[in-house]
């Protein structure tokens, strides 16, 4: 999220509007709260269930328990009105969105208390949901179709009850039993509709609105076609515009048009599974395919991605396209979007008013499958239409936050909110999302996606790496369309009389594994040194994400883990303490570190030194410790001096198979390394380089077409030459 214009303007909102705030209703019901760990936030939190109706017109039909999670404020004195959070989709839950507490609310808790709230129906609320089977993946669009229908009709939830109007009415029962007066309120897509839906029925509980990624009250979810397409389509032109990009992916639209189509048909795929990189097999239907990239376009940060991830696809690599499909169906327990009850508030609220008109309208292919599916949906839901009713004002002031390539929820549909809405400032950026949320948060809010907040039925949840930063990239740079590299030009550096580099300059992309490959004294060491900013250059240039490493050192390492020849272990510490040591030094902690650490471990098969000391370790074994602690901290970057050194078989195997991994991820790997095995069956490109020269770059197979030799290494010698070699 990018909250540097957000919070300015956020902190202004609450520090102004209305004065004081009411006190809170003598009698309202205190529910204990008890102490509580949600994946997101590192410290413990307050947790509260808060008893409603589950049909406010009917109160004889029982009850159900709103899971709520309260973030207090960090100072004593605070103001008595806290910020509460409505979390997107329909069918996020507040609860997969505490990662927004360290982002965009640090500063707001600092004077007011957070509330997370679960909708009826999502999170911990009584979350209604179809099970997510591993067959799923090989299933067509209709196969998927059938699956919904059986888990409608195998539900006994009254979908009835799960309205906006009715979730809004539990807003108003948390805030009296919590003991508060009146509360600021922040929406996320499908939450900005709530928090309208809530300003109007209790006027006098709200002091402010910040509705982040407007939905307007007249907003019809499922038709965003054009919305979509038009996102998409401001992508494809920015990539043609910039010189790069146009470069690199002269054919984007037409190769999109071709994978659209064919995906429409079901391709099924054989592929190196990215979680495992074991063989496995996935079909890729046509709502498959647009649904991956209608949520990609939620982000600057994955939208800057999707033309690399549909060349990629074109030219039949699909792992890195399958990967992130794969987001919310991996990290589902955090962050999915809660589907029944997603489809309970739109077959109501959304469908009635899907008009032959409003159709016509929806002419993108985003969205189209899914908006020509859902009628047939929302008959099985049979959930009666709530009827539309004009919207009224709104007195409470209200911050309108857009992105004018949002693809769901552009500055259009601020129209009505803004209309209706007294007291307004009305904020939009050019940005592919609302350019008020970071990467992590933007996910959190749609997750998934899915998880959206954004309308969306397909939300993505968490990745594994971190977002490329966009505010530093360099001048001349489009971060949003570009494909993120590290890029060398002219690079030397001498030491006295020794030139150690005399010129390199090469380009490794996201997604791929880059071989350095050079005789003893090229120049490896040096140069990936000099990445990192361990070493000034004296001459050339270097970029990483946009950012030169000696004018930003700190930025560049925060991105980065770079594993050097020295490997530096502490011998009286276990390996475990030593990676919580490390992890601690990048800002992790608590149970967060802890899984992390044991993530790592599992990826690089070392459970058995886990616990151990790293004293007396062996060669192999203590690779491990220092190639787990650069990946601890989740770079985007790594550079890894010939990582493989002293490993025996079965480790060389789990190293192999985690790098892949991380390429699948889309991670940037460079590599230096003598083992022309390794680089044969894993690396994408290579850069040769001899005496401190950038000698040669291409992939393995094209080295050896330039050289006229079948083998990689009888080609290296003849590139290097035998002096070379030698020296």
């Amino acid at each position: 999220m990018k909250t540097s214009p957000i919070l300015p303007a956020l902190l202004a909102l609450l520090l102004s509007s209305g004065g004081a705030a009411a006190a809170a209703p003598a009698d309202a019901a205190r529910p204990a709260p008890r102490s509580c760990h949600l994946p997101g936030a590192e410290e413990a939190l307050r947790c509260v269930k808060v008893p409603v109706p589950l049909d406010y017109a009917k109160p004889a039909a029982g009850a159900l328990k709103l899971h709520v999670t309260v973030a207090p404020t960090l100072r004593e004195g605070a103001k008595p009105d806290p910020l509460f959070v409505l979390a997107g989709g329909p069918g996020q839950a507040g609860s997969d969105v505490i990662v927004l507490l360290s982002a965009a609310f640090k500063r707001v808790r600092a004077t007011r208390d957070i509330v997370f709230i679960d909708q009826r129906g999502t999170g911990l609320s009584g979350r209604l949901d179809c099970e997510d089977r591993p067959e799923h993946a090989t299933m067509s669009d209709d196969e998927l179709g059938a699956e919904v229908t059986r888990c409608i009709k195998a539900s006994r939830a009254p979908f009835a009850a799960y309205t906006t109007a009715n979730a809004a009415r539990d807003l108003d029962e948390v805030r009296r039993a919590l003991g508060y007066g009146k509360v600021n309120v922040w929406g996320g897509s499908y939450g900005t509709r709530l928090g309208q839906a809530y300003a109007r029925a209790f006027p006098d509980s709200v002091r402010s609105l910040i509705l982040d990624g407007v939905a307007a009250p007249d907003q019809v979810i499922p038709a965003g076609g054009r919305d979509g397409q038009a996102a998409l389509d401001k992508l494809f032109d920015g990539c043609a515009r910039d010189p790069a990009c146009h470069k690199a992916y002269p054919n984007l639209r037409a190769e999109f048009g071709s994978l659209g189509a064919r995906a429409e048909a079901g391709i099924k795929l054989s592929i190196s599974d990215p979680r495992t990189a074991q063989p496995a097999t996935f079909s890729m239907t046509g709502q498959r395919f647009t649904g991956t990239v209608h949520n990609i376009l939620y982000s600057p940060a994955d939208a800057r991605r999707l033309p690399f991830l549909i060349h990629s696809a074109y030219r039949g690599r699909w792992e890195p396209f399958i990967a992130r499909h794969n987001i919310s169906g991996d990290f589902a327990s955090e962050a999915s979007s809660a589907f029944l009850l997603h489809l309970a508030v739109v077959c109501a609220e959304d469908v009635p008013r899907m008009t032959p008109d409003l159709m016509k309208e929806n002419t993108g292919q985003l969205t189209r499958a899914l908006a020509e599916r859902m009628p047939a949906m929302c008959k099985t839901m049979n959930v009666p239409a709530v009827p539309y009713a004009a919207p009224a004002t709104i007195a409470a002031p209200a911050l309108l936050l857009s992105g004018a390539l949002d693809p769901v929820t552009p500055p259009r549909a601020r129209k009505v909110p803004r209309a209706t809405c007294r007291t307004h400032a009305s904020w939009s950026w050019p940005m592919p999302a609302t350019a008020s949320r970071s990467w992590a948060a933007r996910h959190a809010c749609c997750a998934n996606s899915s998880t959206s907040p954004a309308p969306s039925s397909t939300p993505p949840a968490w990745t594994r790496f971190r977002p490329r930063p966009s505010s530093s990239a360099a001048p001349g740079r489009n971060p949003d369309i570009e494909p993120p590299m590290i890029e060398v030009q002219e690079v030397r550096k001498q030491f006295g009389t020794v030139q150690a580099l005399g010129g390199v300059s090469f380009s490794a992309c996201d997604g791929h594994i880059t071989a350095l490959l050079g005789p003893n004294g090229a120049g490896k060491t040096t140069l990936l040194r000099t990445l990192v900013g361990l070493l000034k250059r004296d001459h050339g240039s270097v970029s990483i994400d946009g950012v030169d490493p000696e004018r930003d050192p700190l930025a560049v390492r925060r991105n980065i883990g770079f594993l050097t020849d020295q490997f530096g272990l502490y011998e009286r510490l276990s390996t475990r303490e030593y990676l919580a040591y490390f992890g601690e030094l990048n800002g992790m902690g608590g149970a967060a570190l802890a899984a992390r650490i044991d993530e790592v471990s599992d990826l690089l098969a070392m459970d058995d030194i886990l616990e151990r000391r790293t004293k007396g370790f062996s060669q192999g074994q203590r690779i491990k410790v220092a190639l787990a602690r650069t990946l601890l901290h989740r770079p985007r970057n790594l550079l890894l001096d010939e990582p493989s050194r002293g490993l025996d078989v079965m480790s060389t195997r789990a190293l192999r198979r985690a790098l892949s991994s991380l390429r699948a991820d889309g991670c940037c790997v460079i590599m230096a390394t003598h083992v022309m095995q390794e680089v044969t069956h894993l690396c994408d490109d290579v850069i040769v380089i001899a005496k401190g020269h950038t000698v040669a770059q291409g992939s393995p197979d094209e080295l050896c077409r330039r050289t006229g030799i079948d083998n990689l290494e009888d080609a290296f010698v003849s590139l290097v030459g035998e002096e070379g070699i030698a020296a």
